[in-house]
């Protein structure tokens, strides 16, 4: 093996870093010239022009992490990995999809008030906090594919059922368990102080329960102001914010909501892991036997699946929303509404949320919640259209998911082009697609010319590794064994690339005739190895001038 150039290795990857970096920035840029336009200083008015802008980012979000993704496992350096989807090419996409995730944390602060802007590094540290808690579940979906799911019965794939709804009850585990055990193996998670322990303990034994796990996920100056509940686990998170902003009354009011929400009975703990899992084991484990049993049966199976998981994903979100009607219920109870209500209208205000929400929300809106709570919040503000900033932000997420690939159709190199193909156009080729084999076959015909043979045999086998047209790949090969003076082994690639070649075109038509009159001999293989137009094509194919006489359409 040799060594490609350092530019050659690290080029796609800095290109795959840089676009998750800095697309983010232009995207957030883009919805603030849509939306924010005369945005209102404070108050209701602002909260509510906020609305379109965040739920626009949120799914552009969602596109930039899975551009990320796409860009890290087949962009990645052809020196650094064996193939796109590789081990190590799946690692570099999933730290790509982070860093995507984690920039766009940072183009989001455009919507904080500069008085409460948090810095760069603590929103950072916070996303990088909770990438474990999607890792998680996602990971052990991942580790169910190496199951044999699917096996050949009588030349027949079928899906083993034992296995398959192991490998679901595996998802479900993920969901329920995995984020939160990497969290704390990572330390996004950080054991909560003795007073906040009893605080919870207090509020449990309202509830009727016994022992409760308390953790506090740090925020730092991000203004994420939270606390949620982990029914099955017995397990309650505030933020660092919460305790940072929320007055003793107000906390209480938190922690008494959470609770509430660990005595829920095991069908509504049920009820949402069975949504959770049954959608994360469709997109994995799913999708990898949807693959198995091939272009006829596996996208019915896919879509079963998913339809079946947006359906129970739709009822665990009316389940939730009810357990949150009823957790205010239980808080108010215990404790009298006045504090969380008073907790409600502050992490509103911090987070800039308006009184009203559009959608089947997992929570009720603020105005429903201050009413439920005997708070009197005024009169009810008209609600949110729906579909603001979600069409945009669809729209934008499309365009960014399908560019690469429109991009890599209008600027595909012919494998005809190979041998003519300048080194600035190789390179610029690779910065659409740094996984192109057929510009690798141009850089290493190029390092030949330029004399120096190491260069060109390294890129002549990053080309093999991306996958590079048969053809054009063995005849490079031709001329560098040549070159190096084994003349056998430069015959045998040469043959090789002829019937590849052939091959190509008497796929489609067997009775085609093969024009050989154009064809490019490795000068070297011609002149080290003496070999005449003859010895290449056969006596036969040459006429007494010495041209080939073989018939058909010209030969690229």
């Amino acid at each position: 093996m040799h060594a490609l150039p350092v530019i050659d290795a690290l080029m796609p990857a800095a290109l795959a870093v840089g676009i998750a970096c800095t697309l983010p920035f232009a995207t957030a840029r883009f919805l603030t010239w849509v939306y924010l336009g005369g945005l209102p200083a404070a108050g209701e008015d602002r909260f509510r022009a906020l609305v379109p802008f965040r739920r626009a980012a949120v799914i552009v979000g969602f596109a930039q992490v899975q551009l990320g993704w796409m860009l890290g496992v087949t962009r990645l350096g052809p020196s650094l990995v064996e193939g796109p989807g590789g081990p190590r090419s799946l690692a570099f996409g999933a730290f790509v999809a982070g860093v995507a995730f984690a920039a766009g944390g940072v183009a989001a602060r455009v919507v904080e008030p500069t008085s409460r802007r948090p810095t760069a590094r603590d929103v950072i540290t916070f996303r990088l906090r909770l990438i474990p808690l999607i890792v998680g579940p996602v990971a052990v979906a991942i580790a169910t594919t190496s199951l044999p799911l699917v096996a050949a019965v009588d030349g027949e794939y079928v899906v083993d059922l034992p296995l398959t709804l192991l490998a679901f009850l595996l998802s479900v585990l993920g969901a329920a368990y995995g984020g939160i055990l990497l969290m704390l193996a990572t330390g996004g998670l950080r054991r909560a102080s003795p007073e906040l322990r009893e605080r919870v303990r207090r509020a449990a034994g309202r509830e009727g329960i016994g022992r409760v796990h308390v953790f506090i996920l740090p925020t730092g100056s991000v203004p994420f102001l939270n606390a949620f509940a982990i029914p099955w686990a017995k397990t309650v998170v505030v933020t660092g914010a919460a305790l940072a902003e929320l007055e003793d009354d107000e906390l209480a009011g938190v922690l008494a909501h959470e609770v509430a929400h660990l005595s829920e009975g095991l069908g509504i703990a049920m009820i949402r892991l069975g949504a959770a899992g049954l959608l994360l084991f469709a997109l994995v484990p799913g999708l990898s036997i949807a693959f198995a049993l091939g272009p006829e049966r596996g996208p019915v199976l896919l879509g079963s699946l998913l339809v079946a998981a947006a359906l129970l994903w739709r009822y665990a979100r009316a389940v939730a929303r009810r357990m949150e009607v009823r957790a205010d219920a239980h808080t108010k109870s215990h404790l009298g509404g006045a504090g969380l209500a008073r907790a409600l209208r502050k992490i509103a205000e911090i987070s800039q949320r308006p009184m009203t929400t559009g959608g089947r929300r997992p929570h009720p809106g603020l105005w429903d919640r201050l009413v439920a709570l005997d708070d009197d919040p005024g009169p009810k503000p008209s609600p949110l259209p729906r579909t603001t900033g979600a069409l945009l932000g669809a729209t934008v997420a499309v365009s960014l998911l399908t560019a690469p690939m429109a991009l890599h159709d209008l600027t595909d190199v012919p494998s005809t082009a190979i041998l003519t193909m300048t080194a600035a156009e190789a390179q610029a080729r690779f910065l659409i697609d740094p996984w192109d084999g057929e510009p690798m076959v141009a850089l290493a015909w190029r390092a030949r010319e330029a004399g120096d043979l190491p260069v060109a045999e390294a890129r002549a086998e990053a080309a093999g590794r991306m996958g590079a047209d048969a053809q054009n790949f063995h005849l490079i090969w031709a001329e560098l064994h040549a070159a190096a003076g084994d003349c056998a082994a430069a015959r045998a690639s040469f043959e090789a690339s002829l019937a590849a070649q052939a091959a190509a075109v008497f796929d489609g038509d067997p009775f085609r005739t093969l024009d050989l009159g154009s064809y490019a001999l490795p000068p070297t293989l011609v002149t080290h190895c003496e070999m005449t137009i003859g010895e290449a094509f056969g006596d036969d194919t040459v006429d007494d001038d010495g041209n080939v006489v073989f018939s058909g359409s010209e030969a690229p």
